[in-house]
């Protein structure tokens, strides 16, 4: 997780992961994008929906964490702050927000989506946007994903699945 509070993010914050090679952990993971690209919104199929869930319930069900989109890794380390071409930031921080929303039981009250645009330049290239989620950790009950009863918690810098035949 970043050190900085949510709200205090700022560009240069997410430049200096790729400066100083900062890896991937338990709180921390980094995504170049998310979905299909179409035009310039994303539109997300089964699978990717799954894997949306999985990264964020895992957070919640270890202790909290940062997603941070638009930030390309290899081996786990950032490498580039790419950005995401999105239209509309907003349309899709509503779209990921819903996903979220409508897909884990019980609903996580603890995470924070913020997007951002052309205020907060995130590389060169013309991709402006960046979305960052931070998700605090869960209170009593696993973050399950959908109805399978079975959930995902991280280790690492991986995640790894949980559920109720293991307790």
């Amino acid at each position: 997780m970043l050190r900085q509070a949510f709200d205090e993010i700022t560009a240069d914050h997410l430049r200096q992961l790729v400066e100083n090679g900062v890896e991937e952990s338990r709180t921390l993971e980094f995504k170049a994008d998310y979905g299909h690209p179409n035009g310039r919104s994303r539109t997300l199929n089964d699978e990717q929906k799954r894997e949306l869930l999985a990264d964020v319930s895992s957070f919640a069900n270890t202790g909290g964490g940062d997603l941070l989109f638009g930030i390309r890794e290899e081996a786990g380390k950032a490498v580039d702050v790419a950005g995401l071409d999105l239209a509309d930031p907003d349309a899709e921080l509503l779209r990921v927000q819903s996903i979220l929303r409508d897909n884990l039981e019980p609903p996580i009250s603890g995470i924070t989506i913020r997007s951002r645009s052309r205020q907060w330049p995130c590389s060169d290239r013309g991709k402006d946007s960046s979305q960052l989620d931070r998700t605090t950790p869960r209170q009593a009950e696993p973050q399950v994903l959908g109805t399978t009863q079975q959930w995902e918690i991280r280790d690492g810098r991986d995640r790894t699945p949980s559920g109720i035949h293991l307790l």
